[in-house]
């Protein structure tokens, strides 16, 4: 009986993972192929658009791996820049995983892989710091506030490295 339990609880679980590998990899395809159009729709103000956009963002960063991470996050500091609060409330939906992205940031987004990015980089840092700071000094929601102030300080420790 005991094994009859173990094998139903086995396929309980293993068609969950199953049902979740095809929208990650439907998510971050969708991203891949419009990357550009999705940053397009970040620095504009509709809604409509960049809610469901940074929510996306948001699923496709929660299941990243190293490569992925390296991919979504420039996206999210996009999001940041212009839709702060939004993408904070979806950052900090997984407190756990809000705090490996902020140790990563430093290796994924801020080195410059390919020459020639050092100065697109300073000035994401400095948009995103901005951002963050404007939204700290306004009345940022009770909930937030940490993880924006723990973004803030983050990526004022982050510096600019070059990979040569």
């Amino acid at each position: 009986m005991l094994k009859r339990i173990g094998i139903l609880v086995f396929l309980v679980f293993s068609t969950s993972v199953i049902a979740s590998t095809p929208r990650t990899e439907i998510n971050l395809q969708w991203m891949k192929s419009n990357y550009p159009r999705i940053q397009e729709q970040l620095r504009g103000g509709d809604s409509i658009l960049v809610v469901p956009t940074i929510n996306t963002l948001g699923e496709i960063w929660l299941h990243r791996d190293g490569a992925v991470s390296g991919e979504v996050s420039p996206l999210l500091l996009v999001a940041l820049t212009h839709h702060t609060h939004v993408t904070l409330a979806v950052l900090s939906s997984e407190p756990d995983s809000f705090l490996k992205w902020l140790n990563e940031l430093q290796g994924i987004v801020f080195t410059d892989f390919n020459g020639g990015e050092v100065e697109q980089l300073y000035q994401t840092k400095e948009d995103v710091v901005r951002a963050l700071n404007s939204y700290m000094n306004s009345s940022p929601q009770t909930m937030l506030a940490p993880y924006g102030k723990n973004l803030l300080e983050r990526l004022q420790e982050v510096s600019i490295r070059s990979v040569d």
